[in-house]
């Protein structure tokens, strides 16, 4: 009588175990269950989910790029969506960059971002363009698309423009439109 009931726990244990393996390697309908996370727009697997990236030059951290999925593309890059790179200010501070996807070339570690780019290093400086390239060994920001750039009473609109190093100077490469408001406020 003691083996027929060994064998069926030992079924049960297995079934159980079973059961816990399918359900962690299929996608579920619901999209607060853990399991993976499949890209709807290109059907495809992400290569991670919930990435943070971070480097640190011994003492604070240098830069940490962070978003919700990532895919390894053709040639070695990573793309990532909806990315958030938080860059340690000169000074202090952080100065942050958005965009709808950004791309890292793991040969040249560049990173590119694409899509509604934002950089924010306080509430009121504010930059918005369509692309913007990060050298992460220069410290350094650029583009070629049109951008705009606003601060308290100032308005700065391009095209091309470097951010040199993170420490206020930039370049601005053509169509340069300047503006300066008597009232700080009447900028939009």
């Amino acid at each position: 009588m003691r083996r027929p009931l060994k064998y069926l726990f030992l079924a049960a244990s297995m079934a159980v175990i079973l059961a816990l393996a399918l359900s962690v390697e299929s996608p579920s309908d619901n999209p607060r269950a853990i399991g993976p996370v499949w890209d709807l727009a290109t059907g495809e697997r992400p290569l991670a989910t919930g990435v943070q990236l971070e480097l640190h030059d011994g003492v604070r951290s240098q830069w940490l790029l962070s978003a919700p999925s990532v895919r390894r593309g053709e040639g070695g890059v990573l793309t990532f969506q909806e990315p958030r790179l938080a860059l340690a200010a000169v000074g202090g501070g952080e100065t942050v960059v958005t965009a709808r996807e950004g791309v890292v070339d793991e040969e040249v570690r560049e990173m590119l971002f694409t899509g509604g780019v934002t950089v924010v290093e306080v509430p009121y400086r504010r930059l918005e363009t369509e692309s913007m390239r990060f050298v992460p060994s220069r410290r350094e920001l650029s583009g070629d698309d049109r951008f705009r750039f606003s601060d308290r009473g100032l308005l700065l609109e391009g095209s091309g423009l470097v951010v040199y190093g993170l420490d206020r100077r930039l370049r601005v490469d053509r169509q340069v439109r300047l503006e300066f408001a008597t009232d700080a406020g009447s900028l939009p």
